[in-house]
């Protein structure tokens, strides 16, 4: 029988099998549950469901769901704009990519390399800041959406989002599902939701980007490079 055309109350009855005997209720729990029984796979239920999350909600497995306090923090891009803008705020003797790489480091903020690949080429970046900036300087009356966020926040103390090891897990193997062969950090950015982690998430919290691959059981969709 193919994975995918199993009914889902099917699907659903192997989670709630799974969860009659687990003790601990994690994605990956799940998986090695699954090889030892012969059971669909985490993907398949990924697919199926759209999240590990939405699996477990419709199997009637709300309260097992990963708890808050094993999340991990992530900053928002809008703290990201904040930070640029308190950098070029800062008496400094420059305003070069290379002194923001100081200045993130001094202020313990994310890296400069992180508000690159999250917002873009550093002299676009920097040129939307500085409109920021001009803006809030002329107390316009007409509001700007955008800078009055990015204003309201004090780098360092903004909103987080979440993003659970299950998060993290049920991100790469919906990817997985979309893409053919070795699954590459720009691929994987590529495709992507808004939500997911990004590579950059993914590399910090599990070392590299192939063991980020080695950790969510897909190993054998790394390239032959450890990135």
């Amino acid at each position: 029988m193919v994975e995918r055309m199993m009914p889902e109350s099917e699907l659903v009855a192997h989670l709630q099998t799974w969860a009659s005997q687990a003790s601990s209720f994690r994605l990956t729990d799940y998986g090695d549950w699954a090889r030892a029984n012969e059971a669909p796979s985490a993907s398949t239920l990924i697919l199926r469901f759209g999240s590990w999350s939405e699996a477990m909600r419709a199997a009637g497995l709300e309260d097992k769901i990963t708890s808050v306090r094993q999340q991990r923090r992530v900053i928002s891009n809008a703290e990201l704009w904040a930070s640029v803008v308190a950098y070029l705020r800062a008496d400094r003797k420059s305003h070069s990519f290379a002194d923001l790489k100081v200045w993130m480091q001094q202020q313990e903020l994310p890296s400069a390399a992180t508000v690159r690949a999250r917002l873009g080429k550093w002299s676009e970046v920097r040129d939307t800041a500085e409109k920021v900036i001009a803006y809030a300087d002329a107390q316009s009356p007409t509001p700007w959406e955008f800078a009055d966020e990015v204003l309201s926040i004090v780098p360092g103390e903004g909103p987080r989002r979440e993003h659970t090891d299950d998060a993290c897990y049920s991100a790469l193997h919906r990817v997985a599902t979309v893409l053919d062969g070795p699954i590459t950090v720009a691929q994987y950015d590529k495709v992507r939701a808004p939500a997911e982690p990004s590579s950059g998430v993914l590399m910090k919290r599990y070392g590299s980007w192939y063991e980020s691959l080695q950790w969510a059981d897909l190993g054998d969709r790394a390239t032959s490079a450890r990135a």
